[in-house]
């Protein structure tokens, strides 16, 4: 005897505990709601902060070189030796992982029971891992220093949309 979908227990059972976690929820929703958004309303303020906080520090940055206050040469000495510290320890660590890739032993798919493998292996992650940190921070600061140095050759059209986008009362 074959018997509809509709009438099993399983279905009834199911469609009672949707029941019973929908109302559970709903009733939760309805008592911690104001606070979920008074959380992300002060999140978003603070992000807010941040943000213009940071703007603001690129500003004067940005208006010090413009203005002569800060010398343009030295900090694009230091932007540079920066991105190229990077650079060599994003080299140096790709490196290393060749070099114990080819001097560790191969007998086909990594073994976690031999410890000279799975120190290679964790060696050559942690290594990999460092130098793709290394390439964002230089990738980081080569997108600074064009957005900076754009800045500065066409100061006036930057300090327009700074005003219009933070408002001119905050500049200083």
């Amino acid at each position: 005897m074959d018997i509809p979908w509709w009438a099993t227990g399983a279905f009834w059972a199911g469609i009672a505990i949707s029941a019973v976690i929908g109302l559970i929820t709903n009733v939760f929703t309805n008592i911690y709601n104001s606070k979920v958004l008074d959380f992300l309303e002060n999140r978003k303020v603070i992000t807010h902060e941040k943000r213009r906080s940071k703007a603001m520090k690129l500003h004067k940055i940005i208006t010090d070189l413009h203005s002569g206050k800060r010398d343009k040469t030295h900090y694009l000495v230091l932007q540079c030796t920066s991105i190229v510290i990077a650079f060599t320890a994003t080299i140096a660590c790709f490196s290393a992982v060749m070099v114990i890739l080819a001097l560790s032993p191969h007998t086909g798919p990594i073994d976690f029971s031999n410890t000279l493998q799975l120190q290679a292996f964790v060696s050559m992650s942690l290594l990999t891992l460092f130098a793709y940190f290394c390439l964002t921070v230089a990738i980081i600061h080569v997108v600074k220093l064009g957005r900076v140095g754009t800045a500065v050759e066409n100061f006036e059209k930057y300090e327009k949309e700074f005003k219009a986008r933070w408002g001119e009362r905050q500049i200083h």
